[in-house]
């Protein structure tokens, strides 16, 4: 017999999901960021030396277009600029700026406080299982 669609594991990771990033995009709303705004900002203050367009695609798991919208949208903010590549002119590299530098902590803070706010009915052993599931 055939799971009833709304029963199945697919469609409730679904809902989780979106319920996940419609609250995510509240809490960092507070911070004037929209949702993967702050993916950007954690990877770029992880490189030194500025990231392409495509490194961010590729570790954010995003189509390029995406990037570039979102980059254009960080850099009116503030948050980023782009240097060209000293190596190939076609290039651009995205770095943070020291706004985008100070805004860190305030994800970090965000990022937090959606986790307590995801996890808040889990025990500490049920949290540790999800997560290994989840990794799985």
């Amino acid at each position: 017999m055939q799971t009833p669609f709304e029963e199945t594991i697919s469609y409730l990771i679904a809902q989780i999901a979106k319920s996940h990033r419609n609250k995510a995009g509240q809490l960092l709303a507070d911070i004037d960021l929209h949702p993967g705004q702050e993916m950007v900002l954690k990877k770029l203050s992880d490189q030194c030396d500025g990231v392409t367009h495509s490194q961010l695609a590729d570790e954010l798991d995003v189509r390029p277009a995406t990037i570039s919208r979102m980059v254009d949208r960080m850099e009116q903010s503030g948050l980023v600029t782009r240097c060209k590549d000293m190596d190939d002119q076609r290039v651009s590299r995205v770095h943070l700026t020291d706004d985008g530098k100070m805004s860190e902590s305030a994800v970090d803070e965000v990022w937090q406080k959606l986790e307590t706010i995801t996890t808040a009915n889990f025990t500490v052993e049920e949290r540790l299982v999800l997560r290994r599931l989840l990794l799985q």
